[in-house]
């Protein structure tokens, strides 16, 4: 499993500012320090029989009464199986792009400020992972009776402790695997994002020989971010985006047949749908405007020059605007679609209350 990371050993300084990020990879199976490669090889297995168990679950589930609803469920769990395989396949490039941040130097000033930064999303998404599953737990076990879950219902004649038993490994496999790759995906990226835009903010007192240069290494960097990204964030957003809709889905099922001892855990859920797309987005723009930024002020320098040389700059410059753009594959053009999105989500959830 360590083979990937042979030749790709993260510099010091990166490895400690995207340490908190990195062990959410290391959760996955995804990551892990030469001398813990049984330590991966045993992780990355249980998120793949996890993931596949909550499938074998939502067909089971299937064969009883068929439903829609679940099938569509047992679909949504196998995008997180399939994110997690093309991260995995991706994991060079990705090492590729986290020593690329150390070619703005050491010399970042804001190196703890970003430190703290991926600590405080890193404690975030760790309580986003496991606090939807602990209140779920909780409800199942004080309200069993009046669950009517598939293969909960079977389980009322058994032992209350084996009861609780079932019920903690199924709601965290059930939970846990796809939440954990969505978010370290998610994670990675926005930190990454965060960390690029406050470089970058720190280099316009250079020289513009070095600032030009940086503009180049700057260029190169969103060439491979959206390689590598764009993929990974397609597959984030359709597994948030369905889920996010399931969630509304549940939540007016919930209500309509006074199920409402899970509202809060969907809620949970929906809040959570919505603050994973606004943070990607909004990460993805900030980078955005921050190198657009850049650009301008190189720009401004070239206009103030004379001679043919300058003027060749300056009109490449301008043509590297659309150079500049994380597309995700049409998903960071910001702000126009992100309205869109939301008037269209809020319509299906006014449609879906009709029914209640």
């Amino acid at each position: 499993m360590n083979s990937l990371q042979k030749g790709n050993k993260i510099p010091s300084l990166i490895e400690n500012i995207m340490a908190p990020i990195l062990f959410l990879f290391r959760l996955c199976g995804l990551y892990s320090q030469k001398q813990n490669k049984l330590y991966q090889v045993i992780l990355a297995v249980l998120f793949n029989v996890a993931a596949l168990g909550v499938v074998a679950f939502k067909l089971f589930c299937v064969s009883r009464t068929l439903n829609w609803g679940t099938v569509f469920s047992a679909i949504i769990k196998l995008i997180p199986l399939i994110l997690w395989w093309l991260v995995r396949l991706r994991m060079k490039k990705i090492f590729s792009l986290l020593k690329k941040i150390d070619l703005f130097g050491e010399e970042i000033i804001t190196r703890e400020r970003i430190s703290k930064f991926s600590k405080r999303v890193t404690i975030g998404t760790l309580s986003m992972i496991f606090l939807q599953p602990i209140i779920r737990i909780l409800i199942i076990t004080i309200f069993s009776e009046e669950v009517s879950v598939c293969i909960y219902r079977e389980l009322i004649s058994i032992g209350k402790r084996n009861r609780v038993i079932i019920y903690t490994l199924d709601e965290l496999f059930n939970r846990c695997p796809d939440t954990i790759i969505i978010l370290a995906v998610v994670s990675l990226f926005a930190t990454y994002c965060y960390n690029l835009s406050l470089a970058l903010q720190d280099k316009h007192c250079i020289s513009k020989t070095q600032a030009f240069l940086v503009y180049e290494k700057t260029l190169q960097i969103f060439r491979e971010l959206e390689s590598v990204f764009s993929p990974l964030i397609l597959l984030v957003f359709s597994h948030i985006v369905f889920d996010f809709l399931k969630t509304m889905f549940m939540i007016v099922i919930t209500i309509k047949h006074h199920q409402s001892i899970f509202l809060p855990s969907e809620c949970l859920k929906f809040l959570t749908d919505i603050m994973l797309m606004i943070a990607t987005v909004l990460a993805a723009d900030k980078l955005q405007l921050t190198a657009n930024d850049f650009r301008i002020s190189l720009i401004a320098f070239y206009k103030t020059q004379d001679g043919i040389n300058f003027c060749c700059e300056c009109a490449t410059l301008h043509e590297d605007r659309e150079r500049l753009s994380l597309t995700g594959w049409g998903m960071f053009i910001v702000r126009k679609p992100l309205l869109s999105l939301s008037a269209w989500l809020f319509a299906y959830g006014v449609i879906l209350l009709q029914f209640m």
